[in-house]
């Protein structure tokens, strides 16, 4: 939270202009007007809890160049940026160690209340802090030579307190796991003896892919049947294992023992040749 205020001075013991009537010769009486001082603020634009947008400006006519001393403490703001706006950029000279900036600009034609500069503060720690000028200040007409007008300043307090707000933390968003049923899964299959590479829990012996031909009488889906289904009736099975519940397996000539009888007559059959 910011919280903040103006202080006015008088620069360099500057004093209202007053009028003092005079005879001129022929018996008429005129007035020597003393010009009025003119006020040169800074004027808080914008703030947040980083930064404080601050302008310079002034209530002056005519007004063709101006160099203002601000000083400040660099334990709670130091000057970020400087910027013209109703004159070119100034001439920019910052000490944010020692907590002050001075900048002048002129021109050859004079403009009307202007808006000379903005400075851009940052904001360091929780504190209070016076942005102050200092007696070297000045504001110029348009006139030629330039001539400096009388100014009072018009300084501003900035107070920077903690308003307890914590940052926000991002958490961390975890990925799914696997399933253990497909042809990629590691997950046991409690009635699938190596679908997915798990662990048969109904088959004492077969913990591999059923390609071997083993005869699995508690075999759900098969083997390899590529498909990770746990369906009993499986009928897409391609293993060849005679499962007894599968359509192809209990197709004649699909079971093993008619493939262990075929193997044994073939080698029956070159021994009786040798």
């Amino acid at each position: 939270m910011l919280l903040l205020g103006s202080v006015l001075v008088p620069a360099g013991g500057a004093v209202v202009g007053t009028t003092e009537p005079t005879d001129e010769p022929g018996g008429l009486t005129t007035a020597d007007t003393a010009r009025s001082n003119v006020t040169l603020s800074l004027v808080v634009d914008e703030s947040t809890d980083e930064s404080v947008t601050v302008t310079l400006e002034t209530d002056a006519s005519d007004v063709a160049g101006y160099g203002a001393n601000v000083t400040f403490d660099p334990a709670v703001v130091t000057v970020d940026t400087v910027s013209g706006v109703d004159m070119s950029d100034p001439t920019t000279n910052v000490d944010n160690e020692r907590g002050w900036v001075f900048v002048t600009q002129s021109q050859a034609n004079g403009i009307d209340e202007p808006v000379l500069a903005e400075f851009t503060f940052a904001v360091e720690a929780t504190g209070e802090t016076t942005l102050s000028f200092e007696d070297d200040t000045t504001v110029n007409d348009g006139g030629t030579p330039p001539e400096e007008l009388p100014v009072d300043l018009d300084g501003t307090t900035i107070a920077v307190e903690d308003d307890g707000s914590g940052g926000v933390g991002s958490g961390g968003t975890g990925s799914g796991g696997s399933g253990g049923d497909g042809p990629s899964g590691s997950g046991g299959d409690e009635s699938d003896d190596a679908d997915g590479g798990g662990t048969d829990d109904t088959d004492g012996a077969d913990t591999g892919e059923d390609g071997g031909g083993a005869s699995d009488g508690t075999d759900d889906a098969g083997g390899t049947d590529g498909d990770g289904d746990t369906d009993e009736t499986d009928d897409a099975d391609s293993d060849g294992d005679s499962d007894g519940t599968d359509a192809i397996d209990s197709l004649p000539g699909f079971g093993i023992v008619p493939a262990l009888v075929a193997v044994c007559a073939a080698l029956a059959a070159g021994t009786e040749r040798n």
